[in-house]
């Protein structure tokens, strides 16, 4: 099989697709692999890495496309690539189409008659999201650090350190969803010294939080008495919940503006505070009643050779066996592919996805 890598072309993001350890091991099978010029740099592999694991450069964009059967992406196809796709390929990327409503892009893939693997929905046993895990982890990480570098930025930050110093006390962060996003950056924030209330409305995940924190984070029910106590309390807010298509705004205006002037807002899911539009690496924050927002949803993309192997090795144990034993063995074996199988040849296969777009399921 021909598998290619292109350059990802949304902007600021800069993981890539497949890195050279795999790329050898696909070529050892006796698979091609075309990587696009430059594709891995900011994740720290560069063409001639890829090339000494077997792959073939390709600088051309057209090229790449056309010959590509299997084509690894990290983030959802931009408006330049439509032009790009051919019949029959599969593509493996974020699409995000149970979570977004996205008619142009379902409209897209459908004209084209292509075959889609969505990553944030290859799921394991035990409800284990396989993509997004390694990427909810980042993320979290990521959260607390912008969180902790925007309060003291100069020269329009609130000018508070998130330490323990003695004489001065910590600050307190407040963070919505107690999940992995939300557990990665209470663990961050709680390593640099500040204090961490988690609001969380799982009464199961409460207790596994409160036996991982040993105390040391606060964890309450989310409802709406201890969101206001508890931005009272606090210098700024991360939203760790990601949206499901039926869900409401949780963290209205009234609350935004009890956290204090100059405090932060770090949105890693979206759609859920009333404040709150996805912003990007390029600029990524802005200011809503006096509050800082910072609402990028790529931000792995920071660090993209730790979220790069991250994320690859996560999914490619699963999209070998595509390239090895063809498309339809692989689905026919594989409940965790099936389960992420989006389109297939242009037909729309997936139930949450029709939900989610308003489209009429068909039969694989």
């Amino acid at each position: 099989m021909i598998i290619t890598v292109p350059k990802e072309l949304k902007p600021g993001e800069r993981r890539v697709g497949i890195d050279p350890a795999w790329t050898n091991c696909l070529v050892g099978k006796g698979h091609v692999v075309l990587v696009e010029k430059s594709a891995g740099h900011f994740s720290g592999f560069e063409d001639e890495d890829y090339e000494k694991a077997g792959a073939q450069i390709v600088d051309s964009k057209d090229e790449l496309w056309s010959r590509g059967e299997l084509i690894l992406k990290v983030k959802e196809l931009q408006e330049k690539e439509y032009s790009l796709l051919h019949e029959n390929q599969i593509i493996s990327t974020f699409f995000h189409l149970t979570e977004a409503f996205e008619p142009e892009v379902c409209e897209n893939l459908k004209k084209a008659k292509i075959t889609t693997i969505a990553l944030e929905q290859l799921v394991r046993e035990g409800n284990f999201r396989v993509a997004i895990v390694p990427m909810s982890e980042i993320a979290g990480w990521n959260a607390a650090i912008q969180m902790t570098w925007l309060l003291f930025e100069a020269p329009a930050s609130l000018g508070v350190a998130l330490a323990n110093f003695s004489g001065a006390g910590p600050a307190r962060i407040t963070i919505l969803g107690g999940g992995t996003v939300g557990y990665f950056a209470a663990k961050t924030l709680l390593g640099i010294g500040a204090e961490v209330t988690i609001l969380e409305n799982d009464l199961r995940r409460m207790a596994e939080l409160n036996k991982l924190f040993s105390g040391r984070a606060r964890v309450l029910y989310s409802n709406d008495e201890n969101i206001r106590k508890s931005l009272k309390e606090s210098v700024g807010l991360i939203n760790a919940v990601y949206p499901m298509p039926d869900s409401k705004t949780i963290i209205t205006r009234e609350h935004v503006k009890l956290l204090p002037q100059k405090g932060v807002i770090v949105d890693v899911g979206g759609e859920l505070i009333e404040t709150c539009h996805y912003t990007t690496l390029e600029n990524p924050t802005y200011t809503e009643e006096g509050v800082i927002h910072y609402c990028v949803d790529n931000a792995p993309s920071l660090v993209a050779k730790t979220s790069s192997k991250l994320l690859i090795n996560s999914y490619m144990p699963y999209l070998i066996d595509i390239a090895e034993k063809g498309l339809d063995i692989a689905l026919k074996e594989s409940p965790v592919l099936r389960g992420a199988l989006n389109f297939y040849k242009g037909k729309l296969v997936n139930e949450e996805v029709a939900k989610r777009q308003g489209l009429k399921m068909e039969q694989l």
